[in-house]
């Protein structure tokens, strides 16, 4: 190779990693971007993402005080039995995004649920993300669950598994009869996160209007048990009334 040859190569060596530095210095701080807007959850988060999709329900601001308390991947004993006879004690209502397969096995807690005044909702059939589904796919756990539910009334809710989900699926969802709702308060405790940084998180976002999302299913749930707790408490100080999806959405009627 001749000197001229080796020259450029060095010279391209080094222009090659300068960018990867950059590039990977980018995808640090995105990452770190990503981790901090999921943890901290800032407003601008949720008005951002209704802006892009208003067919989406994050929260429904209301003067009444209302706020909605959700758990998914139920039901799941003793932990779904556990966040049932809280709410008793409180006089709460919830909502609950079963999946189609928990419910097969457990089949008597969908008239337990709604033995308590509380509402049901769809949450696909298993916990494969939904973002992985094809549109068709996607129908079909709908549907599945459905069956299993014994069959949803008027408004009927989805939520999709992790969240994410395809906007062709949405319209699916919305063909199919549901309103797909995901959330404006979740610190992300299906993955376990330290017990202190969830109280934090969920009394911060908790407010009139707020969707909490929380996990009764996958696994030990103790901590959703506790947060439950915590979450009712800090709403009684603050004057809020958790009611079911249904109740909540009404309220919008009559603003």
């Amino acid at each position: 190779m001749s000197g001229g040859r080796r020259t450029l190569l060095a010279a391209l060596t080094r222009v090659l990693r300068s960018v990867a530095l950059v590039a990977g210095a980018g995808l640090l701080v995105l990452g770190l971007a990503f981790v901090g807007v999921s943890l901290y959850q800032p407003p601008v988060l949720l008005t951002t993402v209704n802006r892009l999709f208003p067919e989406l329900v994050l929260q429904v601001p209301n003067n009444q005080g209302y706020f909605a308390i959700t758990f998914d991947d139920g039901p799941n004993p003793p932990y779904t039995d556990r966040v049932l006879a809280i709410l008793e004690e409180h006089e709460a209502q919830a909502t609950f995004f079963f999946m189609g397969s928990q419910i097969e096995r457990h089949p008597d807690y969908v008239a337990k649920v709604l033995a308590g005044g509380h509402m049901l909702g769809n949450h696909l059939y298993s916990t494969r993300p939904a973002i992985l589904l094809s549109d068709q796919q996607v129908a079909r756990a709908l549907e599945q669950t459905e069956m299993a539910l014994g069959g949803l009334p008027e408004p009927k809710f989805f939520r999709p598994p992790s969240i994410f989900l395809r906007p062709s699926a949405l319209r699916v969802a919305k063909e199919l009869g549901y309103t797909t709702v995901l959330g404006s308060a979740y610190a992300w405790d299906s993955l376990q996160h330290p017990e202190w940084y969830m109280r934090w998180a969920y009394t911060r976002l908790l407010r009139s209007g707020a969707i909490v999302v929380l996990h009764d299913g996958r696994g030990e749930r103790q901590a959703a048990v506790n947060l439950l707790s915590v979450i009712l408490e800090a709403a009684a100080e603050r004057g809020l009334t958790p009611v079911t999806l249904e109740t909540l959405l009404a309220t919008i009627r009559q603003l």
